[in-house]
């Protein structure tokens, strides 16, 4: 028995998922879906058009001559570019794939007719705006006011499920994009890795080892 593809691409995507299938299907239609090799640039200069990351993981990052400063990384399934297509404004931000990516370009005035004609959409493309901006502030606070360690520690933490006992957890990413993520130098994203030790911390490659998850929280507040 024969079945037809599943082109439901928008399915997953917390934006779109409770929308009518047919209704999230012939949206995702109206887009083309790309597929973006590990450390290629998702390249929509010149297009009105909404990023949606089916597939993979992205570093948006800004670049000035030589130096480049990554805001954040995501992964699938996330709308990547709304507050520009909501605004008609062009945002000088890149996209750069962390490995084998695919994603849908969805035309800007479809998307926009959408949220003019459901009101549901609309509220959870103005509630994403709103987390994303208390996470953009809150990580400029974090640079400005935490210490490299405190930083590091945090942001292990994050990567940590349980409230105690001991953790293993891998670094998602090489160790100077994370760097850069987190305002700081390679080499003192390294020290403030290693520095971690006097809390439990070892470091092996990619793979760090937490002996106890509460002690590390409760060193934070010291750092």
């Amino acid at each position: 028995m024969n079945h037809a593809p599943d082109n439901d691409h928008l399915r997953e995507v917390a934006l779109f998922s409770p929308m009518r299938p047919a209704v999230r299907r012939a949206m995702a239609a109206a887009g083309e879906v790309l597929a973006v090799a590990k450390g290629h640039v998702v390249d929509v200069r010149g297009q009105d058009a909404l990023i949606v990351l089916l597939w993979g993981a992205v570093a948006l990052s800004v670049q000035e001559t030589d130096r480049q400063a990554i805001l954040s990384t995501v992964r699938r399934p996330q709308a990547l570019n709304l507050a520009c297509v909501m605004a008609r404004a062009g945002c000088p931000i890149r996209w750069r794939a962390l490995e084998a990516t695919s994603v849908l370009i969805l035309p800007g005035a479809i998307f926009r007719s959408a949220l003019a004609d459901d009101a549901s959409l609309a509220a959870r493309a103005f509630g994403e705006l709103a987390e994303a901006y208390q996470q953009l502030l809150s990580g400029a606070a974090g640079q400005r006011l935490q210490t490299a360690q405190r930083r590091v520690a945090d942001y292990l933490l994050s990567l940590v499920s349980a409230r105690r006992g001991k953790a293993m957890v891998q670094l998602p990413y090489e160790k100077h994009l994370l760097a850069s993520l987190l305002g700081m130098t390679p080499e003192n994203f390294s020290r403030a890795l290693g520095r971690l030790s006097e809390h439990g911390v070892s470091v092996r490659g990619a793979d760090i080892d937490i002996t106890k998850v509460e002690r590390l929280r409760a060193a934070l507040i010291g750092m």
